[in-house]
């Protein structure tokens, strides 16, 4: 079974986080979203 996500756009406080991403996670694998604090991660 595959989880997933297309045209993801999402932001807060009048900053766009991420826009119009599209992602597809397999049965098995494993994705980390990595960056510097407050650039996003949690939204």
């Amino acid at each position: 079974m595959d989880i997933r996500v297309e045209q993801l756009t999402a932001g807060y406080a009048g900053h766009t986080a991420v826009d119009g991403v599209d992602l597809t996670v397999g049965s098995g694998q494993v994705v980390a979203i990595v960056g510097p604090n407050g650039c996003g991660k949690s939204t």
